[in-house]
């Protein structure tokens, strides 16, 4: 079972915790998260569990946010998309998952705050 710590943005599961980097709430009711923002922590492997983990604490939470990734550097952004392709067969509750540079994900947040 999947509860919210008091951090809110914490996401515990089978005694496991899923804390990402950031996730935009909507303005109007707290309790829809409309994305998931992850930076760029310079190991693949953990964007990748980062973003399987993210789609099971939403499957469970019953939210279909996006999930933003934040690339340092333009070859790990390749590397990502790469990656999250052969995964987005097994992704069933992100609604999306983007993965850009720092401009590239102000504009999506921005987008997606509107």
């Amino acid at each position: 079972l999947i509860k919210r710590d008091i951090e809110r943005n914490t996401f515990l599961f089978d005694r496991a915790k899923y804390k990402p980097d950031l996730v935009l709430r909507d303005s109007k009711d707290d309790n829809i998260i409309k994305a998931i923002i992850e930076v760029d922590g310079r190991g693949r492997k953990k964007m990748v569990g980062g973003v399987i983990t993210a789609d099971y604490c939403m499957s469970i939470e019953k939210q279909n946010p996006i999930m933003l990734v934040l690339a340092l550097r333009e070859l790990d952004k390749k590397d990502y998309q790469k990656r999250i392709k052969m995964l987005r067969q097994y992704i069933r509750n992100l609604a999306d998952i983007v993965i850009d540079n720092e401009q590239g994900i102000i504009n999506k947040l921005k987008e997606i705050a509107e």
